[in-house]
């Protein structure tokens, strides 16, 4: 005889082990368990790809007057922020329909003059800004034009050193920016701002 050969006593088959007891989890609600965290990582990575999806380019003009400070005031003088309604732009024909979302200005207070306007405004999708800003001995503004798929901008020196016109517009993914209206709004001299 073998050490695996089966004895059986009277003709009873052999004895089945009972089943095991004990603190654990049943099998079902292992695979229970292991269904939903399949499902929860999936979900995971479907927000994820959502979001990438909702990530949007934007686009900032930055431009540093030498003689003014980080608000765009001449350095020494005192600025008082101004919030609209200011004067709304005559805007080109490609612009036409799009309304005024808000405004601003930043007036000189020791000459009372206006140094920098900000307007924002809104057709459908599409979102532009005017800058026009004129700091008195500031340095010459470099002209300059970026342009991507979603985003555009402009930056026009203007008739005096410290001056300038900066436009920017930006669009959804798919939606044509009017990239010849904004442009045209930039070079328009009634924008500048007298020094």
């Amino acid at each position: 005889m073998s050490e695996h050969d089966e004895i059986r006593l009277d003709g009873l088959p052999p004895a089945t082990p009972p089943p095991p007891t004990g603190p654990g989890l049943p099998v079902r609600w292992c695979l229970l368990l292991a269904v939903l965290a399949v499902l929860a990582a999936a979900a995971g990575g479907g927000l994820l790809s959502y979001r990438r999806a909702q990530v949007r380019q934007v686009t900032e003009v930055r431009y540093r007057q030498s003689a003014a400070d980080l608000t765009g005031c001449p350095q020494g003088d005192n600025c008082v922020p101004l919030a609209g309604p200011g004067e709304v732009l005559t805007l080109p024909a490609g612009l036409a329909g799009a309304g005024l979302v808000t405004d601003s200005s930043l007036l000189d207070a020791s000459s009372s003059r206006t140094i920098r306007t900000v307007q924002l405004y809104r057709r459908g999708p599409v979102a532009f800004e005017v800058i026009a800003q004129c700091v008195a001995g500031a340095g010459p503004v470099a002209d300059s034009e970026s342009t991507s798929a979603t985003a555009f901008s402009v930056v026009r020196p203007g008739h005096r050193p410290g001056c300038s016109v900066a436009v920017q517009g930006q669009a959804p993914a798919g939606v044509p920016l009017p990239v010849a209206a904004l442009r045209e709004l930039a070079a328009d001299p009634d924008l500048q701002l007298a020094e």
